[in-house]
């Protein structure tokens, strides 16, 4: 029993350090695509801008 108690926090652990590695790859994927979209929102809302004008 104290070695199956072992084991599970063990990998408590190492799913720990898996969530910060996989929060560090969202955080950069989410950067990545934040300049392009805000080309993309410039360029729609100037498009509609000129229909408005």
């Amino acid at each position: 029993m104290l070695a199956g108690l072992i084991l599970l926090s063990v990998s408590g652990v190492f799913a720990q350090g898996n969530g910060s590695a996989g929060i560090n790859e969202a955080t950069q994927m989410v950067t990545s695509y934040f300049d392009p979209a805000t080309k993309l929102i410039y360029a729609i809302g100037a498009v509609v801008g000129l229909i408005g004008g």
